[in-house]
């Protein structure tokens, strides 16, 4: 079979369905969150020395910074990391309902989940924190096996990365309530040291959970596209029997 033929059968839905453009834009994404996580650790280190120093009777500014720079540059990367934020959730949800969709085209009778379950699954209380890794961890290991019955007996692709960046990733949303919490309770002398503690360590939490995902993204998209590729040549064979 013609190859321009087979990609126009594989996007047209007779096959699995290209997701290589949503997989280019969340890791554009991710090393931008990355970017501004390594940068915002020395602008939380700095904001909190000086909560120190006023509780402590001081009011010391940081050298070449004033207070109210720090301020507004604190408030940027709040803003920024919300907006990467809300967009990487966007093309993460549309990625990942496309795959666990193409996932479903092997037919597959004991899938634990719908399709949509893909994007529902995030947002069930208390259910966020186990669906989506069920579907990811179910997706994995489905294309693993499929790429193993076509004779590709060794794969170079191992789940560790996603179990590891799940656990970071779910350790820092549960910090970061904690951190609200905290913030909400009241602001005595030691719950205002507490947070600015809280605050470092989420920082990186952030940054260790921000990494992680982008070598999980990277194994796991190169897992899927591998997939698509045997599975695009098994196609083939079986269309010219």
């Amino acid at each position: 079979m013609d190859q321009q033929v087979l990609d126009e059968q594989m996007f047209s839905g007779n096959l699995i369905t290209d997701n290589s453009g949503r997989r280019r834009v969340i890791s554009v994404l991710f090393y931008l969150q990355l970017g501004i996580s390594i940068l915002a650790l020395p602008v939380n280190y700095f904001r909190t020395q000086l909560v120190y120093a006023v509780l402590d009777g001081e009011y010391y500014v940081p050298p070449l910074i004033s207070v109210e720079s720090l301020e507004v540059i604190g408030v940027i990367f709040f803003l920024v990391n919300l907006l990467l934020f809300i967009v990487t959730g966007v093309y993460f949800l549309a990625w990942m309902h496309r795959m666990y969709a193409n996932v479903h085209r092997l037919n597959i009778p004991y899938l634990k989940y719908g399709q949509s379950w893909a994007v529902l699954g995030w947002l069930l209380p208390f259910a966020s924190f186990v669906i989506p890794l069920q579907i990811l961890s179910e997706s994995w290991d489905e294309m693993q096996d499929f790429i193993r019955r076509q004779g590709r007996t060794k794969t170079r692709f191992s789940k560790s990365s996603l179990l590891i960046w799940w656990m970071l990733f779910s350790a820092f949303f549960l910090m970061v309530i904690f951190v609200l919490v905290l913030a909400a309770s009241n602001n005595s002398f030691t719950d205002i040291r507490d947070l600015g503690q809280f605050f470092l360590i989420s920082g990186l939490v952030k940054l260790l959970a921000t990494l992680s995902a982008v070598v999980f993204f990277r194994q796991f998209s190169d897992l899927e596209m591998a997939f698509r590729r045997i599975y695009a040549k098994s196609f083939t064979s079986d269309s010219e029997m």
